[in-house]
């Protein structure tokens, strides 16, 4: 009699570890098909469900990730991405492996690079529901709780040389209420030919809100270090439709010539030197007492124009 009644058990228990596999395995599909777009698409070659009897794992096979953009594309090729469900399908931890390799396509120029990371990269996510309540695509945004990410470093290499580094990267995505919340840190290391610079540290702190008719960010923090030079910021904006943006934002930089030598790209509709005067101006016109070559302003936009502290830039109030 016992043992008809753990052999039961033990069938029931198998049916149900399958019958969850599949109901998973579907949502797997959907949560990866959900994510694709007109410039981000996710390709894979296969789905595998293991680790049975424990907690539910897929495996997926030969990933690969497109970006799209006016310039042309890049391909990410991965070896696998292994999803770890816990117990009550509310979280998910993705494996993204310690090895990529991408292939960046402009015009008839093709670039191979390949990336390493120490250890494997991990993205933890959290949904407001069990899996398994998210029925439809288009649901599992507005189901997404948190996403993390933690990577100790990834070394990126062009023919099997060491091109850049990406140190202590710590990024998250969260919802507060009806706001979702932007956090990125890391730190850059690399040759002068790939990004215009050799070190650069990133830090900032972004809420979102987005209405039925606006969308507005709020600007925590957000710091950029590039070599001797730095870029501060805080602030919020408000864009809603048919309506001239409004906000405002606290603005620091320290040593501004090299930063817009860095930052600005050269085929920009406006010049690195017509931005180094323009600032120099309003430094003078302004009479701060900041440190030579620093600049720190307000700068401010509403329908009434654009003004940087007391200068009004362009007025664009309508006349009576």
């Amino acid at each position: 009699m016992i043992r008809k009644i753990l052999f039961s058990i033990f069938v029931s228990f198998i049916i149900l570890w399958f019958a969850s596999s599949y109901l998973i395995r579907n949502r797997t599909i959907s949560l990866i098909e959900s994510l694709n777009s007109d410039n981000f698409k996710i390709s894979y070659e296969d789905l595998e469900m293991y680790n049975f009897p424990f907690l539910w794992k897929v495996k997926v096979l030969a990933p690969k990730i497109t970006f799209v953009d006016r310039l042309g594309s890049t391909e990410v090729f991965f070896k696998y991405f292994n999803f770890s469900f816990s117990l009550n399908l509310k979280n998910l931890d993705v494996d993204l492996g310690s090895y990529a390799e991408g292939t960046l396509k402009s015009g008839e120029e093709e670039i191979v690079y390949t990336f390493e990371s120490k250890g494997p990269s991990i993205v933890k996510v959290s949904f407001d529901q069990p899996l398994y309540l998210i029925s439809k695509q288009e649901k599992f945004e507005r189901s997404l709780n948190k996403i993390e990410c933690k990577v100790e470093g990834i070394t990126g290499k062009k023919d099997k040389e060491e091109y850049f580094k990406i140190g202590n990267i710590d990024s998250s995505i969260k919802k507060e209420t009806e706001d979702s919340r932007l956090s990125f840190k890391a730190s850059y290391e690399g040759k002068l030919e790939v990004t215009g610079f050799r070190r650069a540290d990133i830090d900032f702190d972004i809420l979102f809100s987005k209405g039925d008719k606006f969308k507005k960010f709020i600007a925590d923090k957000f710091y950029l270090k590039l070599e001797d030079s730095t870029f501060s910021m805080t602030g919020s904006a408000k864009l809603e439709q048919g309506a001239f943006p409004e906000g405002k934002f606290s603005v620091d930089i320290e040593n501004y010539d090299a930063f817009i030598e860095k930052i600005i790209p050269d085929d920009f509709i406006i010049s690195r030197n017509n931005f180094k005067t323009m600032i120099a101006n309003i430094i003078q016109t302004l009479r701060k007492k900041v440190p030579e070559g620093n600049a720190k302003f307000d700068l401010e936009f509403s329908s009434d124009g654009i003004k940087i502290d007391s200068i009004n830039l362009f007025n664009i109030k309508k006349k009576k």
